[in-house]
């Protein structure tokens, strides 16, 4: 299945359920939408073949959770390296400097992301770069709950997102050849603003002997049909990871996936950065199944600051 989207009903869930307030300029309801299709839903009721559809669909089914951060307690962030029982860390990768604390912050239950220079889009991740502290994780469904406001005028390098990276790669001698799996990311074009449309990527990369990159093949479905992010309020953006497939959702909502096996070419079309090429060869991605786990990661751009409800991750 290369293209599974759904269609967008705008902003399914502007609620946060952490009480009344105001956040990104919207005041908190709890309105909820859901478009099932015709025949499916009787005076507001869900039919018995509706809620079997969405639980058939549902990725957390069988699974429980394995992390969780609701971001009641400040602490759960590693703000100056002293905090060992973190579960969020700030050092970064490649780097001698972590996001400064000013830049990260918790209030009424949420985590904002204020990044004050390019970091390529690593704000903090579940395990510190530097001294191994933290939890990684392989296979299982990725999900987080986020709110941003639109692009800022001026163009960026980065964007609100909530992405992997392999333990392996995250030092000064990398793996060379790796996978990142993108989870979310309100990509731009360069030059461009975000328009709204919901971006969830794999790539497989190969370093040269420099460790500069030689190129990377991605899934070219990546991309929605059309902009589903259509406000500033909250959404869940998910990705389920199992050996030899990656789906990505919004709003609980299957948007693509890609399949991968060692024997043949990806289920997605693919194309080779920088050289355009898009005759893949077999066995793509399946790196990601040889790794020994990845780093989840949430981070943004100067001036596009990024809110987070919750994450979690089930397996």
């Amino acid at each position: 299945m290369g293209d599974v989207e759904t269609i967008p009903t705008g902003n399914a869930d502007t609620a946060s359920n952490k009480g009344t307030g105001t956040i990104l300029g919207r005041g908190w309801s709890r309105r909820r939408v859901l478009v099932v299709g015709a025949g499916l839903c009787a005076g507001g009721v869900l039919l018995p073949k509706a809620v079997q559809m969405l639980r058939d669909n549902d990725p957390r089914q069988g699974l429980s959770v394995v992390f969780e951060d609701d971001f009641d307690d400040p602490a759960s962030i590693d703000i100056d390296g002293t905090n060992t029982q973190a579960k969020w860390f700030t050092d970064l990768p490649w780097r001698e400097s972590r996001t400064p604390a000013e830049c990260v912050g918790v209030a009424d239950s949420v985590l904002l992301l204020n990044q004050v220079e390019e970091t390529g889009n690593w704000a903090v991740a579940s395990r510190s770069p530097w001294t191994g502290r933290g939890r990684i994780f392989k296979y299982g469904y990725y999900e987080a709950r986020l709110a941003f406001e639109s692009a800022p005028e001026y163009p960026t390098d980065g964007f609100p997102a909530f992405w992997s990276l392999p333990v392996g790669q995250q030092n000064y001698t990398p793996d060379r050849h790796y996978v990142e799996i993108d989870f979310f990311e309100a990509m731009t074009e360069p030059g461009e603003r975000y328009d709204g449309h919901f971006s969830g990527v794999v790539h497989d990369i190969h370093l040269t002997e420099s460790y500069e990159q030689e190129y990377r093949w991605f899934n070219l479905n990546n991309r929605s049909k059309r902009p589903v992010v259509l406000d500033d309020g909250w959404h869940t953006y998910g990705c389920y990871w199992e050996p030899g497939r990656l789906r990505w959702y919004f709003d609980d909502r299957l948007m693509h996936e890609v399949v991968y096996r060692h024997d043949r070419t990806p289920s997605s079309p693919v194309m080779r950065f920088p050289t355009g090429e898009k005759n893949g060869p077999k066995g793509l991605f399946t790196v990601a199944d040889e790794v020994e786990g990845v780093s989840v990661i949430l981070g943004t751009a100067p001036g596009w600051p990024v809110r987070v409800d919750w994450v979690r991750i089930w397996a």
